[in-house]
């Protein structure tokens, strides 16, 4: 993944195109992109979790591929949000 820039806050229709795109074709921008959106989500929930410890990398590591397993198993025709989804 190349260093990109975090975007600024995406709206609901940017991700589900960003999703769509990624399900599609594998476009590895569109990954980037959602990477760098939900980043911070993931550090967050992570923090919570480790309480400080030690291992709040481990945790941001593995929320990281369960975001990533989330990307890909995504569908929005259950209407469900992607970050209740993922959460």
């Amino acid at each position: 993944m190349s260093k990109e820039s975090r975007p600024r806050n995406s709206s609901k229709e940017e991700v589900l195109e960003w999703i769509a795109r990624y399900q599609e074709t594998q476009d590895d921008e569109a990954q980037t992109k959602l990477v760098l959106n939900y980043q911070q989500l993931v550090e967050s929930i992570a923090r919570k979790y480790s309480h400080g410890k030690s291992y709040y990398d481990d945790i941001v590591q593995v929320g990281m591929l369960g975001l990533l397993g989330a990307i890909r198993r995504f569908d929005p025709a259950f209407g469900r949000s992607f970050e209740a989804f993922a959460l």
